[in-house]
């Protein structure tokens, strides 16, 4: 079989679409694959538990990758308490955007005093 030029620019077209394709998907799940199987299980809590707010879930698996880097390994098993969820809104601009609840959220940094201890969300600047 002989490859002309249409057929070779063809095909090179389907794989690049192909990959692109394969590309947006890994990227979207990308966060979540390099998380530890406790903190996958984590998104879909802080998901429920803050359902009244808009946030993607690149910026719960961002939290949990430095949480788990700079704190500790989040286990299986382990409950949501009210003290992470403090720290996960206090790790993003919900405060210093005066708690706009309509707003979808971004992640700052981690809130942690020996990780970050400059690093205050709640200062009243100006």
């Amino acid at each position: 079989m002989q490859v002309n030029r249409r057929k070779f620019l063809i095909a090179g077209a389907g794989v690049t679409a192909v990959a692109g394709t394969g590309a947006a998907i890994a990227n979207h799940l990308g966060y979540l694959g390099g998380l530890s199987p406790g903190a996958r299980g984590m998104v879909a809590k802080i998901r429920q538990e803050l359902d009244f707010l808009k946030f993607k879930d690149t910026v719960v698996s961002q939290f949990l990758t430095d949480y788990e880097q700079r704190v500790r390994r989040i286990k299986s098993d382990e409950p949501l308490t009210p003290r992470f969820v403090h720290r996960f809104l206090l790790s993003t601009d919900f405060f210093q955007m005066g708690e706009d609840e309509a707003r979808e959220l971004n992640y700052v940094m981690l809130y942690h005093p020996y990780a970050s201890p400059c690093y205050n969300p709640l200062r009243v600047v100006g």
